[in-house]
């Protein structure tokens, strides 16, 4: 119902737009910061991620969950506005593990960073991941289970080197 509601009208009320997107705006602009690695304007690409989804509203139909919508367009813009994946340089070690994690991100494309965000922060389904996607769930497992591999290989091998130096 407040789907419909939100759709633009002409008039400047914006304010049932805002109702449905704003429980978004978080897990997007946390999706846009992953999958760019913290690299892009994080706040500029979320904007338009917001944009785009009011543009689009009107020609939206309701086949699909709207969350799933919301996350779909969010990787397109991602896709369409940031340029190939950035590898960070490496930095020396002892770093933040956060740093280490988005150091062995980079290494990955924005669709598997993209999957890993939405199975392992949000905690979506493999089905759900697939169909934000689009692509086959054997494809979104596979995907998966490569960069949750590569990631904890990286991770440990920080740590031993960390440990070494103790």
């Amino acid at each position: 119902m407040i789907v419909h509601q939100a759709k633009p009208t002409g008039s400047n009320d914006t304010s049932a737009f805002e109702q449905l997107v704003s429980p978004y705006v978080s897990p997007v602009f946390n999706l846009v910061y992953w999958i760019s690695c913290g690299d892009a304007d994080t706040c500029s690409v979320t904007r338009e991620v917001f944009c785009r989804l009011h543009r689009m509203l009107l020609s939206s139909r309701d086949e699909q969950p709207f969350s799933l919508w919301v996350y779909r367009v969010a990787v397109n813009v991602c896709l369409d506005l940031l340029p190939h994946p950035p590898r960070l340089k490496r930095s020396a070690e002892g770093e933040p593990l956060r740093d280490q994690l988005l150091q062995a991100l980079s290494e990955h494309s924005y669709e598997d960073r993209a999957i890993l965000f939405f199975k392992d922060v949000l905690g979506l389904p493999y089905e759900e991941t697939a169909e934000i996607m689009d692509l086959p769930i054997g494809y979104v497992k596979k995907s998966l289970a490569f960069v949750r591999m590569h990631l904890a290989r990286s991770i440990d091998l920080v740590a031993l080197k960390n440990q070494a130096r103790i």
